[in-house]
Order: structure tokens, then C-alpha cells, then sequence
């Protein structure tokens, strides 16, 4: 407690590795201590949900929320985002569906439920949903979110949270990969400022800002500013402890110093994420595949392509086994793999091995094209420099392919 300011700090402990999994610190006055109390039970059912409660729980604790609840927030909005939220953490693909109404029932139930938006456009922009299906959704979020970005009711740290979010949804399903526009970077410096001077800089929507702004500049080829923004998300991360974002960050600050030509430096994040992409919660699941596949396309920058070799072949194994059980964003990224395997093996001149890899790469981009009903899928087609590599293998030309980036 410091002056009319109470805190309050949350810790989730393993009871069998005494390890702190979760942990958060909540800042009120000290004249509302209904209103922090009922802040710390948000957490608990919105960002902590997902590794402890069950239904029953979550019932018992929407009950505590009723007594003094002076968010605004419906009680029952919390309960549908936590259910989302386990859908979302276990990575149930063909139960997305499912997630995706029980945040929209959460945003009908508290139409200021930032929490909620900030998880749909999550769902929307990270997980390669079809963009024709969820298009006039998305026109709808984004709209909401605007609104909230200038609603003087609601406090500074949402309001800059809504303005990231915002920016994150408009850019994926309007000039998706392209440089921020002059007025969009203002925004998120705009976000990033108001969280800073509101005392709220250790919260999950200065992360997300911080990480949008280092992506414009990763993509605008700034990548001082860049590697600046995701040092600095680090370094919150350390105190927030949000293993995923740990995970996703490192390999983002690894891309950026391969690009600063710090190699040395990158391969030593490469190897941080690894360390965490074998132990739990990612041992043996996509995102420890993804990791290795990222440490191969890094390493052919920075490290040895024999090393990437490796990486990649580890990555294989994980998509093989699970091939015929694959989502189809996942088998688009299985395409991929194999894609930039075929690639690696034909710089290291064993052209029979890269065929192989790219031919299996060409079938499957054909596959997902004519067996998907949905416009988006069937426009995709075979990418033109899996072509190309195809190509090369029969005529040897000195010309390299540059990074391919991973969506």
C-alpha cells in the first residue's frame, strides 16, 4: 500500500513443483475496496481460468461477483469467456465455432466486455479462420471496438486496449501485411502513452500493444525500433509471466537480431524457446512443432543449414504423425514445412530429397484448393516460389530465395 493506492498481488503456485505459474498485481483506491475485490475475481475467471477452474467452480464464483459488483460488467459474461477460453487453450479446433458464440454472448451480455473482444480478435486474426466466412463478423467487431476506443465512460486502460485491438482486427481484414498507415502507428503510440502515464504498463494490453507496434516496424524493415518494442514486451513478461506470449515473443526478438545480423545473439533466443517449447505446457503439442520449424528458418540466417536441417525434421515429425488429423489451417502449415524443407535441401544440393519434399508440398497446397468449398481456400492455389524451388531443382541457378514470412 502506498499513499491512497491498494495492491493487490495474485500468484497461481503448482502444489507439485511449488513453481509460480500465474501471477498478477491489481492497483485501486484505496476508498473502493468493493471495486479492486471485485477486479481481482475478473482475473481469476477471465485470465487464470484456464488453468484451474471447472464449471462448477466458475458457477460458484460468478456468485461471489454478484455481491459488490461494480464493473458494469454482467456476471454471466465472465462465465461464457472462461468457457471460450478452455476451448481456446486446448487448442479445439473443431470446437472453435463454439468459442467464437460464447465471446459474442458475452459482448451481447456486457457490450463494454474488453476482455471478451480482445480474445475474439485473437480467434479472428491468429488462428488462419476462413476471411470470407467471419468478413461481415469482423466489419461487426471492429465497428464495436471503435466505439469503445472514444467512450470517455469507460477507463484509460480500456480505452487504449480497445484502440490496439482495433488496430490488430482492421489490419488483418483490410491491408493485412502491409506498413502501418501514418495514422494507425499514431494510434498505438497514442495506446502505449495513455497506458504508461495511467500506471497500467505491467497489464496484457500494454504486451499486446507493444507487440503491434514492434510488427509495423518489423514489416516496415525498421528493425531497431522493432527489436526495442519486443525487448521491452519481455521484460514485461517477466513479471506478468504469460508462458505463450513468452514463447511467441522470443522468436519474434530472434527474427529481428538474425535481421540486425546479431547472430550469435539470435541463436541464443533460439535456443531459449526451445528450452521452452520442450518442457510443459508446449512439450508434444503444435506449437512446440511450430518452435522447431521457426529455429530451422532462423538458423538458416544465422546459425548452420545443417543445424535448421534438424529443426525442420523434428518440426516434420509432429505434423506426420498427426496428418491425418489435421485441421486445415494446420495442413496449410504442414504445405508450408514441407515447402521450406524441399528448400533448405536443394541449397544443400540433394535435389532428390528436395523433390521429394516440394512435390508433397505442391500436392497438398492442390488438395486443400479443390477440396475446399470456401472462395478463400480455392484462390489460394500452389504459392508461385514453391514453383520456383521446383524449378531450381532442375536448373541450378545461382538466384536464393529471400524469407518466407510465417503467418
Amino acid at each position: 500500500m502506498s499513499g491512497t493506492t491498494l495492491r493487490v498481488i495474485i500468484n497461481l503456485v503448482s502444489v507439485e513443483t511449488t513453481e509460480t505459474e500465474w501471477s498478477r498485481s491489481v492497483d485501486g483506491p484505496i476508498e473502493a475496496p468493493f471495486a479492486l475485490q471485485d477486479r481481482v475475481v475478473r482475473l481469476l475467471l477471465t485470465d487464470c481460468a484456464m488453468f484451474a477452474l471447472s464449471e462448477i467452480q466458475i458457477q460458484s464464483a460468478l456468485g461471489d461477483t454478484t455481491r459488490n459488483n461494480e464493473s458494469g460488467i454482467a456476471p454471466e459474461a465472465y462465465a461464457h469467456l472462461a468457457r471460450a477460453r478452455k476451448i481456446i487453450d486446448a487448442e479445439e479446433y473443431d470446437r472453435f465455432d463454439n468459442a467464437i458464440r460464447e465471446l459474442l454472448q458475452a459482448i451481447e451480455r456486457a457490450p463494454d466486455f474488453l476482455e471478451a473482444y480482445g480474445d475474439l480478435v485473437q480467434m479472428l486474426t491468429r488462428w488462419d479462420l476462413n476471411k470470407t466466412s467471419y468478413f461481415d463478423m469482423a466489419s461487426a467487431v471492429e465497428r464495436g471496438l471503435k466505439d469503445l476506443s472514444e467512450k470517455e465512460t469507460i477507463s484509460i486502460h480500456e480505452r487504449a486496449y480497445a484502440i490496439t485491438l482495433h488496430y490488430q482486427l482492421s489490419e488483418y481484414y483490410g491491408v493485412n501485411g502491409d506498413p502501418l498507415r501514418p495514422a494507425d502507428e499514431d494510434n498505438l503510440i497514442r495506446a502505449r502513452t495513455l497506458l504508461e502515464t495511467s500506471g497500467d504498463a505491467e497489464s496484457m494490453a500494454y504486451v499486446h500493444t507493444l507487440m503491434s507496434l514492434g510488427n509495423h516496424y518489423y514489416r516496415s524493415e525498421d528493425y531497431a525500433k522493432a527489436g526495442q518494442c519486443y525487448k521491452l514486451v519481455m521484460e514485461k513478461l517477466r513479471i506478468i509471466k504469460n508462458i505463450y506470449y513468452t514463447l511467441i515473443t522470443t522468436y519474434d526478438l530472434a527474427q529481428t537480431e538474425s535481421k540486425l545480423s546479431n547472430h550469435g545473439r539470435a541463436m541464443e533466443l533460439v535456443r531459449t524457446g526451445l528450452r521452452l517449447a520442450d518442457a510443459e505446457p508446449f512439450s508434444g503439442t503444435r506449437r512446440q512443432a511450430v518452435a522447431y520449424w521457426l529455429a530451422g528458418r532462423i538458423s538458416e540466417e544465422s546459425d548452420s543449414l545443417e543445424n535448421a536441417r534438424g529443426y525442420y525434421a523434428k518440426a516434420l515429425e509432429w505434423f506426420k504423425a498427426q496428418r491425418t488429423a489435421l485441421p486445415l489451417p494446420w495442413q496449410k502449415q504442414y504445405a508450408l514445412l514441407l515447402a521450406d524443407t524441399g528448400s533448405l535441401e536443394r541449397r544443400l544440393e540433394n535435389n532428390a530429397n528436395a523433390l521429394e519434399n516440394l512435390r508433397k508440398s505442391e500436392e497438398l497446397f492442390l488438395k486443400l484448393s479443390s477440396d475446399s468449398t470456401e472462395q478463400y481456400w480455392r484462390a489460394g492455389g500452389v504459392p508461385s516460389w514453391i514453383l520456383l524451388e521446383i524449378a531450381r531443382c532442375y536448373s541450378h541457378p545461382t538466384l536464393e530465395i529471400g524469407w518466407i514470412s510465417y503467418y
